[in-house]
């Protein structure tokens, strides 16, 4: 069995370790999202269990050939996450590619008639900053509560004053309204959302091939010293025959 440098082995091992704990984690979560009524049977909640079992799987394997400093092991790993590794990097690219078609495809959904009242759920359920759809005269003459800014807010740009200087305007409950649109701030929420997945993803891939360059070191320093400890060639026919 070959030599590998310590401090490579413990932080190859702590590395793969720090990374199964993460596929658990994601399985963990799978079966929590698997349980809630939105997610149920979805196919969501099956790529987070196939992403968290394929971590867990890989690291499991680059954990055992690092204490077995077994070149055939380290191998196995370096081939799954060199597979894992382009898997990320497809799927970063194609979700940036698809930018555009998104943030399109967003805005005329969130351009229909049905949106109005799912967006007022929205803002009850999740806070969101804004009013209205385009802008907050969609709501007719009298705004709902989910468009009044907390008084945190008051006197920041987020929010506008309505109700006073427009005399055409009935102010009933709200006289300080989100001064963004729905549309555009569920928008920039998407866009920002699709930046943290494209970051996941490449994130993934530069993590794999640190991952793939420190086996690729071991499976080196094992096959190094395994060629140092071999013993040296037989000579003794040649040294007999010295004395005939």
């Amino acid at each position: 069995m070959g030599h590998v440098n310590v401090c490579l082995k413990w932080l190859f091992i702590g590395f793969n370790t720090l990374f199964g704990i993460v596929g658990f984690l994601l399985i963990v979560l799978a079966k929590l999202l698997s349980s809630t009524a939105t997610l149920q049977g979805g196919n969501g909640v099956w790529l987070v269990y196939l992403l968290g079992g394929a971590i867990a799987v890989m690291s499991s394997v680059g954990v055992l050939g690092a204490k077995q400093q077994k070149t055939s092991v380290l191998k196995v790993f370096c081939g799954l996450v060199f597979i894992g590794m382009l898997i990320c990097v497809s799927i970063g690219a194609y979700v940036a590619s698809q930018r555009s078609v998104i943030i399109k495809e967003g805005q005329e959904e969130l351009s229909t008639a049905q949106v109005k009242i799912q967006l007022e759920k929205l803002q009850n359920m999740y806070k969101l900053e804004c009013c209205g759809t385009n802008h907050y005269t969609d709501w007719g003459p009298i705004l709902p509560d989910s468009c009044s800014c907390p008084p945190m807010y008051q006197g920041s740009p987020t929010c506008q004053r309505v109700g006073v200087t427009l005399n055409i305007w009935i102010c009933l409950s709200v006289c300080k309204r989100y001064r963004e649109p729905c549309v555009p701030y569920v928008l920039r929420i998407a866009n920002t959302i699709i930046d943290i997945v494209v970051g996941i993803f490449f994130g993934l891939a530069i993590v794999a091939l640190i991952g793939i360059f420190m086996a690729i070191v071991m499976i080196l320093q094992i096959g190094s010293t395994n060629e140092d400890v071999r013993p040296p060639p037989y000579h003794g026919a040649n040294f007999s025959q010295s004395f005939v």
